[in-house]
């Protein structure tokens, strides 16, 4: 509804008429609804994880998508793409081990109720 006053001023319908097809609509339509339901998901799964973890899984989502469609339509691979996703895959495992080393010392330093009953 907010990006029909745009699409209004900006949008050739007499174009737009000549080339639409049932098809077309159908799949635009599709198409917004499953970005709709992407980013409602997307929403819901931050109030469960950190925003951190969301962002890491998010762009090892992208790197998976770019060599499934490497495999899928045999999109060329370049040596930057390669190198691109040597770095998420790094990068994801680099998140996974500090977030665990953290985690570790989180509860090493921290007073637990156990802890709390042994000093008095």
């Amino acid at each position: 509804m907010l990006q029909l006053p745009t699409w209004y001023f900006l949008v050739d319908f007499n174009k737009l008429s000549h080339q639409m097809s049932n098809e077309l609509a159908m799949a635009i339509l599709l198409d917004g609804i499953s970005f709709h339901g992407q980013t409602i998901t997307a929403y819901v799964l931050m109030s469960y994880v950190n925003p951190v973890t969301y962002s890491v899984a998010n762009t090892t989502k992208r790197a998976f998508l770019i060599w499934l469609s490497v495999l899928l339509f045999g999109n060329p691979v370049t040596l930057l793409s390669g190198v691109g996703t040597a770095v998420v895959i790094a990068g994801v495992l680099l998140y996974s081990k500090a977030r665990d080393l953290d985690a570790r010392r989180r509860e090493q330093f921290s007073i637990t109720q156990d802890k709390m009953n042994n000093i008095r």
